[in-house]
């Protein structure tokens, strides 16, 4: 634990509208794409086309 973690909250998640730093770009998905329920797509990342994501 440091100086940045809210003791009062169980999650380190951002809360609700709060805004994350740090963004690396678009998410560009390709065509004929299946992205599996729940799956994290971080972004800057460019997804090719025929691709499967599972979660």
């Amino acid at each position: 634990m440091d100086a940045e973690h809210d003791i009062r909250r169980v999650s380190t998640a951002p809360k609700p509208g709060e805004e994350v730093a740090g963004s690396k770009g678009d998410i560009t998905i390709g065509n004929d794409v299946w992205i599996g329920a729940f799956a994290t797509i971080l972004s800057g990342v460019t997804i090719g086309d025929g691709a499967v994501i599972g979660a």
